[in-house]
């Protein structure tokens, strides 16, 4: 669904492309209760020709704390040290993501909120890769 994918399949060059992903993924249910429930996922796509220009690329991800005991120190830690990892690419980032992440990870059967939320983004394609 990335848009600059998108639009260089439309010109109907479809052949000798090639497409590399990583990814990290960890969710931690401690047994603790007083400890939270951690997931993460991130993730990195690019799209080669077979002469290794890059026709797209992009990252996408998320994560959030769900705790069983709200603690709300920890929940303005992790949110500072979001809002931080944020802001050194882009002031914009942190508040945009925290709320793509408070829609993402939203049940709305239950009618709340799952934890105390964090960040979610996908299709990011601007900047640098590094």
């Amino acid at each position: 669904n990335h848009p600059a994918l998108k639009e260089y399949l439309a010109t109907g060059e479809v052949n000798d492309l090639s497409m590399w992903v990583n990814g990290i993924s960890c969710i931690v249910h401690p047994v603790n209760p007083k400890a939270p429930t951690v997931h993460f996922n991130y993730r990195h796509f690019q799209i080669t020709k077979d002469d290794g220009s890059v026709v797209a690329w992009w990252f996408g991800g998320g994560q959030d704390l769900t705790p069983i005991y709200l603690f709300e120190e920890d929940a303005h830690h992790l949110h500072s040290l979001l809002k931080r990892a944020c802001d050194k690419h882009n002031p914009e980032y942190y508040p945009k993501f925290k709320k793509w992440a408070d829609e993402y990870f939203y049940h709305t059967a239950r009618k709340e909120a799952r934890g105390i939320g964090g960040i979610f983004f996908d299709d990011l394609d601007s900047g640098s890769k590094e």
